[in-house]
């Protein structure tokens, strides 16, 4: 007995075998509604697009809507995917050679920007940092390197002409030895970077700079074959002789063979006042020539001690000053020089915060230098100091001062009756904590002058007076080694 979908009753017997229906003849009460198609093709393709057989990946045992489709090739989905890949594949093949081309073109512009600086006939110091551009360091171009006639007439100039002006008169100042060095961009060269700057303080080739950039020729000279070498504006190199120096003031005179420079006019550092406008022109970090700045004096008489512990006098600028500044000169708003670029803030996170001296304590130290290699008339007692430590101090219960060591036979300290053991702390009324306390103090003084010392002695206080002597010398020019002379 089996049921007729066509005229919907019940007969008797065997039902007639399923593949009896034509295809084209399937009922229209299929429950999957496909009416009279071709069931070997999918139902989302037609016949037309040649569709081969195939068979799900899953559940392909299943009954009904699964083995309706079990003629769908599932190769041809694989397929797609792999072509996907493929043109992945395509595409970072691609990527990379247009990286690889770029790096390339960028080599060769490099060499073939290299080969027209080198070749370009302008005369450069070797150690010149060109950034951005084919200028050199003054900010005009290598073809009209000209600096203005300028002079100082007393009146305010532009913050222009005053570096027009600083760049006939500054110089940068290369102490070099033996070897090959690293410069501040990590390149190893043999020609270092400039160790600091100086200013042109006579037309025959007088150049002043700051003790300590020239260090390591007066230590090393000898030795390692440092040599001390003035860099002009204009890229011509000078060898240097080394006139003079004098560290308790960290000033030094050079001397260079060459006539018709521009000497910077000096100006009266006693007429500076805390808000006078300052400009500072210079080689910061050796290697960003003829670099200017500007500020204000932020104040005066201040008293610095460097890293070598000693103390100078100076007054504060804010203008933005570096390693690299150091000798080089501090113009007021006349074009006048008014101090020497000495010493900077060595804090971490500090900035704004830079020491001159004052240039009419220098004056003197100069001509001194020239004329006699060493500075005259600097006061001397003829002892040898200490400072005792803190711990010390407060377990012998000693006040601060100056510990002396040892007394000169003959000296104006003994004459005054100081002893072994006394401790200095005060002159003139002035207290005294430190060694270095005492080196600041005689600044003040002269050969000849007389002061009142007031030590610590035998757990009371004494006051002695003393008429100072002038202070040995050592020979201080040339590449003579840095030798001090004993005592205070």
């Amino acid at each position: 007995m089996y049921y007729d979908y066509e005229d919907k009753r019940y007969h008797e017997g065997e039902p007639p075998e399923k593949n009896a229906f034509p295809q084209n003849d399937r009922p229209d009460t299929d429950p999957y509604g496909s009416y009279g198609r071709d069931w070997s093709v999918p139902a989302y393709r037609s016949a037309d697009d040649q569709q081969t057989s195939y068979s799900p990946g899953y559940n392909n045992s299943g009954t009904g809507y699964n083995n309706r489709y079990q003629s769908r090739n599932w190769s041809e989905p694989a397929e797609t995917k792999k072509k996907s890949h493929d043109g992945a594949k395509r595409f970072l093949r691609a990527l990379c050679l247009v990286l690889v081309c770029a790096l390339v073109s960028a080599t060769v512009g490099y060499g073939v920007a290299d080969y027209r600086m080198k070749s370009t006939p302008v005369k450069t110091t070797e150690n010149r940092v060109v950034i951005g551009s084919s200028t050199v360091s003054s900010g005009k171009t290598a073809e009209k390197n000209e600096t203005k006639a300028l002079t100082v007439t007393g009146d305010e100039m532009s913050g222009n002409d005053i570096y027009d002006l600083a760049c006939s008169q500054v110089v940068g100042i290369q102490v070099a030895g033996t070897g090959s060095t690293v410069n501040i961009f990590g390149q190893r060269t043999m020609t270092p970077a400039v160790s600091g700057s100086g200013f042109v303080i006579s037309s025959d080739g007088y150049i002043a700079t700051n003790c300590h950039v020239i260090e390591y020729a007066v230590i090393y000279g000898e030795q390692y074959g440092y040599q001390v070498t003035v860099i002009t504006e204009d890229g011509t190199s000078y060898p240097a002789e080394i006139v003079g120096y004098d560290k308790d003031n960290d000033i030094a005179v050079l001397k260079i063979e060459a006539t018709g420079l521009n000497a910077v006019a000096f100006g009266s550092s006693d007429n500076v006042l805390v808000g006078d406008k300052v400009y500072t022109v210079g080689n910061p970090l050796g290697e960003l020539e003829y670099t200017m700045t500007s500020g204000i004096v932020s104040a005066l008489d201040r008293e610095i001690t460097t890293e070598e512990s000693i103390a100078v006098n100076m007054f504060q600028i804010d203008a933005a000053v570096n390693s690299g500044n150091s000798g080089g000169p501090v113009y007021n708003a006349k074009g006048e020089v008014i101090g020497i670029v000495t010493a900077k803030s060595s804090a971490t996170g500090v900035d704004g915060i830079g020491f001159a001296i004052p240039i009419d304590d220098a004056v003197k130290i100069f001509s001194d230098l020239i004329e006699h290699g060493y500075v005259l008339g600097k006061a001397y007692m003829g002892v040898t100091l200490d400072t005792l430590s803190g711990t010390y101090l407060r377990y012998y219960n000693l006040p601060e001062g100056a510990y002396v060591m040892t007394v000169a036979e003959g000296s104006a300290a003994e004459r005054a009756g100081l002893k072994v053991g006394d401790i200095i702390t005060g002159i003139d009324g002035k207290t005294i904590t430190s060694r270095d306390a005492v080196k600041a103090a005689l600044r003040d003084y002269s050969v000849g002058d007389s002061a009142v010392i007031t030590v610590y002695r035998s757990g009371q206080y004494e006051d002695v007076t003393i008429v100072f002597d002038e202070q040995p010398h050592t020979d201080n020019t040339s590449a003579a080694p840095a030798v001090q002379a004993p005592g205070n």
